[in-house]
């Protein structure tokens, strides 16, 4: 483990040594960041944001940590019903009971879902970027409005190999967000990664194979028909974001 001082953000961040997971799709691993947190609990949703919100903590009981501060989060849902509405996925009224109810459930947030109420309860932007297929989801409450054009309050999350880990670095996350996101693919909604076929062109969807995928200019061209293109994104994309809910889980 090595523990590293970013001038940009002065909380020490935990590296640490990379863990081989089974995985759906070939784990891309990315040279490790001095300025990434990978936590060490196995909750690693919760503590990225937490770590985003609070920094690092030092509580001696980290469970009870966790758990008091989804307390305060259920307590903030079970008062305010309809607030979750407010988030920019589809979300239907027995989803977000059921995100109320594994707050105080379960022992781990899992799925990407569990960013829901991460978005909405700390009006903070979530960018979940996952490194095998260069995609990102988006959890961003609709009445948030940023003051700053930077908006240095988004929180940039990577997803990769069964782990998230978190950048800890305010202009990293804001370089990240204005040169990179631009050419990766956009995931739409936890429940529908993609838009159905009939709103893509073949050659959208060729270009999205490509970024999905992570081919090279020089790879010959596949040529599978529309049909093609968007069965084997979609299933991939699914492959590698089940594959993150799935360990998580253990």
């Amino acid at each position: 483990m090595v523990i590293e001082e970013e001038e940009d953000h002065p909380q020490p961040t935990v590296i640490d040594k990379p863990v081989e997971f089974a995985s759906a799709s070939p784990i891309v691993r990315a040279t490790p960041s001095p300025t990434r947190y990978t936590p060490r609990e196995k909750d690693s949703i919760f503590w990225c944001i937490y770590f985003a919100i609070n920094g690092p903590h030092d509580a001696h009981n980290s469970t009870n940590l966790m758990m008091n501060e989804k307390k305060t989060m259920s307590d903030f849902f079970n008062k305010n019903p309809t607030v979750l509405k407010n988030i920019n996925h589809r979300i239907t009224l027995a989803k977000i009971n059921e995100i109320k109810c594994d707050l105080m459930t379960k022992p781990f947030m899992t799925g990407v879902e569990s960013f829901i109420p991460c978005a909405v309860y700390y009006k903070r932007p979530i960018f979940v970027f996952f490194e095998e297929i260069d995609s990102y989801f988006l959890f961003r409450d609709k009445t948030y409005v940023s003051d700053d054009e930077n908006d240095n309050e988004s929180i940039l999350i990577y997803a990769n190999g069964g782990r998230y880990s978190l950048e800890t670095c305010k202009t990293k996350t804001s370089e990240f967000l204005r040169n990179k996101m631009a050419s990766c693919f956009f995931l739409h909604d936890c429940e529908k990664v993609m838009s159905g076929i009939s709103a893509y062109r073949v050659e959208e969807l060729k270009h999205y194979y490509n970024i999905v995928f992570k081919r090279r200019p020089d790879d010959e061209d596949p040529r599978f028909t529309k049909t093609e293109y968007h069965e084997k994104i979609l299933l991939k994309c699914y492959a590698v974001v089940k594959n993150i809910i799935n360990l998580n889980k253990s």
